[in-house]
């Protein structure tokens, strides 16, 4: 061999083209763009996550609500003897925030006639209704059902 044509650098005549003509096929197969999608995937999924736990929290919110506002409308008709206004102004806030399927339900033994509780007889409040919680449009997908009851002595003597 000829020593002068081993130090000759070979130089390919080939031209590379500078844009490639990329077909749909190709761009699937293409994976510098997986991390993209792979983001995308994730960020939604990571969006619907939180959206139900905000849900699920909310709704444990409300019902630690309606057990406080049950025990407080309890308490309120233990130290005046009667459901009065302010009991019926109290189960229309609960009515307001839970919707229009809640249910009340005294269970006393009330003065003939009256709305009054006698000194030591049990009064005791049901609440219970539905409240959706997740909603696709505008289906109700998952409704809960949520009930508070409290139950309570009255301290209030009435002469009969």
């Amino acid at each position: 061999m000829d020593r002068s044509m081993m130090h000759k650098k070979s130089v390919s005549t080939e031209v590379q083209p500078v844009f490639k003509r990329q077909r749909y096929p190709d761009v699937l197969m293409n994976e510098r763009g997986d991390v993209y999608f792979e983001f995308l995937i994730c960020m939604v999924l990571f969006i619907m996550l939180l959206s139900a736990t905000l849900q699920v929290i909310s709704a444990i919110q409300l019902k630690f609500w309606l057990d406080r506002k049950t025990a407080a409308i309890v308490r309120h008709v233990q130290i005046r003897g009667e459901i009065d206004h302010a009991a019926d102004g109290m189960i229309s806030e609960i009515e307001e925030r839970l919707g229009e399927s809640v249910v009340v339900e005294w269970e006393a033994q009330f003065i003939t006639g009256t709305r009054k509780v006698q000194l030591g007889d049990q009064v005791r409040l049901r609440v219970y209704g539905e409240k959706t919680l997740f909603s696709f449009g505008k289906a109700e997908v998952v409704k809960i059902r949520l009930e508070s009851e409290m139950v309570g002595t009255c301290e209030r003597y009435w002469k009969t």
